[in-house]
Order: C-alpha cells, then structure tokens, then sequence
C-alpha cells in the first residue's frame, strides 16, 4: 500500500471513526509507511502515539528509536508502555539507558514492560538495575510480582554468569511463579553452581510443573543431577518422568541404563526412554555393567501411548425454513493410540559392546583359572 494512500485513509476515518483509524494504525506493519508513522507520533494526541508506537514496533526499524524514546515523557502510562514494548522488540542498545529509567516507572506496566524490553535487547549494562529489582532493593519503588518476574526472566535472556547468585536466593522466594522463572533462568545461564541448588528444589510440590526443573537441570549437563533424577523416574507420585526420561538420555550417564529399561513399561514415556537409552548407549557404552547392557539385550519391542488433539467439529444438520444451513459444533477432546516402538537399535548398541569385551572377559576367566590352578 503507497504511504500517501494509508496517509490518506488514516486521516479521514481519524475525523470519523476514531476508534477504527487507532486501530488501522496500530496494525500497519509495512515499512513503507516509515516516514509517515515518525511524524504522526509527535501528534499531541496521545492515543495517537501509542498506536504508532505499537506501529513502529512491528516495522522494527532503528530509525524510531530517537522518536520513541521521546514518547517515554508522556503523561499516558499506555502511551509509555507503548513505546517500551516497541523499543524492546527494536533491540537497539541506544534504548538501554531510557530503558532503564522506565524501570522505575511509577506504573508497574511500564515497568514490566521495561524489564522484558532489557531482557529483549540482551545489554549487560541493565544487569545491576535488574537484580536490584528482583531483591526490591531500590529506593522509593516498589516492584510487584509481574515486575520481578519480568526482571528474573530478562536475567535469564542476558545470560550473563553475575545473575546466578541472586538467582539462586530467588529460588528461596515466597511467590512462585518468580521462583519458577529463576528456574527457567538458571538453566539458560547454564551456570554449575546451579546444579545443587536446583538438585534442592527438584522437589518443591508446589512447583508448577516439576518438568521446569528438570529441563534446567539437563541445560546445565552436570553428571551431580543424574542420581537425584534418577530418584524422580522411579517416584511413581511424581507427573515429571517423561522430561526425567529425556533429561537422563542428554546426560549420557551409563547409570541410567537399568533405569531406563524399567521405564520402558511405562506406555506414557516409553518411546522417550527408548530413545534416550539410544544416546547413552552411543556416548557411554564402555562404562556401563555387564548386567545393564544384558538387560538391553533382553529388551522386546514396547508399547508406548500417542496423544492427539481432536478440534472441534463443524457439521451440517439440515436447512432451515428460511434457508439457511444449520449446524452442530462438537467440541475437541484427546485422543490415544498404542503403537509399537522398535527396541532393535538399543539391543543391537548393547550387544556390539558386550562383543567388543569377550576377549578381555575371556582373558579374565583364564587369569581366574590359573589362579585356582
């Protein structure tokens, strides 16, 4: 669409149908209206801005940065919001300073705002005000539950190895859905000093989903985490085996092996377990027992559980008198099927190591037999 042409639409349904021409504006996303959209945003009308703001968001041109920036002085609090949201997803460093005083915004949703356009943009340069803003260190402001989850999450986007420490007491932290997200942030930083104090809380009930923990424990790669998830697997109250099942196959430890194998009993996660035996035995056959690779080699095919999603379910009923077509709407549901996973690469994995050790045990039971001898 020629930028004189969207100039011209705006303008005459801004004089008649305000509402529509802010929500045309806002949903432009063609860069050829660029220059159209730098001047409108110096509008006084601050709904005006905030559309373009969000306008200027979705083109994701540097040019805007300068422009938005002015447009965090405005007295509208979704006009700044607006704008935040739309520097974020520019991810121009020159932004990081504004940025950083709209952390202190006296509106929370400018300040969430704010922490997720930091973590977006990814400078380390908003390390410190970010980790002030988890702790709810800084003066005057006080930072709610969405503001600090933002900060955790941005922490974790970043990346930067400084964040693990405050991190780790925000496991410890009364609100759980800010101690889910250090979780998540932990295992992106993929810092080992997380290991054990993630090993801590592997066992939080009030988690809500165990599976966050583990999926940071397999991250970070650290061999501590494989005989607390190995305990997980075999807890038959827990709803996490099927991520523990993946997270043991990454790890690559041969002592998963014999637990693995029981897993595959289970038709939820067996197909995962079967794979994961697949890696371990890839990557450490040479450390595993005789017994673990025997019981591999005894392993048949099993029978693992697929999951589906039925939508919902538009069909015609008849033909009303006036013409027109009824319908029924039924609505979607899951559904499961058995299907046979095929066992015979592990097996055959578990036999070419058993084969590859005959002379050495054979030499063994020689040395065995001199020695009664």
């Amino acid at each position: 669409m020629m930028s004189w042409w969207i100039q011209l639409k705006f303008w005459c349904k801004f004089f008649f149908i305000y509402d529509e021409a802010l929500s045309e504006l806002s949903g432009i996303k063609d860069k050829i209206a660029l220059k159209f959209l730098l001047k409108l945003i110096r509008h006084r009308d601050s709904c005006v801005q905030e559309a373009t703001s969000i306008a200027l968001g979705n083109i994701g041109d540097p040019q805007a940065v300068e422009s938005l920036m002015a447009v965090l002085q405005s007295d509208n609090p979704h006009t700044r919001e607006a704008a935040v949201e739309a520097l974020g997803k520019i991810k121009d460093t020159r932004a990081v300073e504004s940025l950083l005083a709209a952390l202190k915004d006296h509106k929370p949703r400018v300040r969430k705002a704010a922490a997720v356009a930091l973590g977006m943009i990814g400078d380390t340069r908003a390390m410190e005000a970010l980790i002030k803003s988890i702790r709810n260190q800084d003066s005057g402001v006080h930072y709610d539950l969405g503001v600090r989850q933002a900060a955790v999450e941005a922490l974790g986007k970043i990346g930067d190895k400084r964040a693990v420490e405050p991190l780790i007491a925000v496991l410890h932290d009364q609100e759980l859905l800010v101690r889910q997200a250090a979780v998540e942030a932990l295992g992106k930083i993929g810092d080992k000093r997380a290991v054990e104090p993630l090993i801590a809380v592997l066992h939080d009930q009030e988690l809500l989903a165990r599976n966050v923990v583990v999926e940071a424990l397999e991250k970070i790669g650290d061999k501590r985490a494989v005989e607390p998830l190995i305990a997980v697997l075999q807890d038959q109250s827990s709803y996490a085996q099927g991520a523990v099942a993946k997270a043991l196959g990454t790890l690559g430890d041969a002592r998963v092996i014999i637990p693995l194998v029981l897993a595959t009993g289970n038709s939820n996660y067996a197909k995962t377990a079967v794979y994961s035996l697949q890696q371990v035995l890839m990557r450490d056959a040479a450390n595993a027992t005789l017994e673990a690779l025997s019981a591999v080699t005894r392993l048949d095919n099993v029978v693992a559980s697929e999951f589906r999603w039925i939508g919902p379910r538009i069909r015609p009923r008849g033909i009303t008198y006036g013409g027109a077509i009824e319908v029924s709407i039924s609505s979607g549901h899951w559904i499961s099927s058995d299907k046979k996973v095929d066992c015979s690469v592990v097996r055959n994995l578990a036999q070419q190591e058993l084969t590859r050790r005959e002379p050495a045990n054979k030499d063994t039971e020689l040395g065995e037999k001199a020695q009664e001898k």
